[in-house]
């Protein structure tokens, strides 16, 4: 982010473990880390 002067980005995590039920591993939250907005998603 810095590198690139953006002010929000986005990761996407992905869950691949096959015991945990799909309603866990399906989220989206939003942090703001050092005045910077990061979307997560999990899948």
């Amino acid at each position: 982010m810095d590198t690139c002067g953006c002010a929000e980005s986005w990761l996407v995590l992905f869950d691949r473990r096959p015991d945990v039920a799909w309603e866990e591993k399906i989220y989206t939250r939003k942090e703001i880390i050092n005045g910077k907005t990061v979307t997560i998603v999990g899948l």
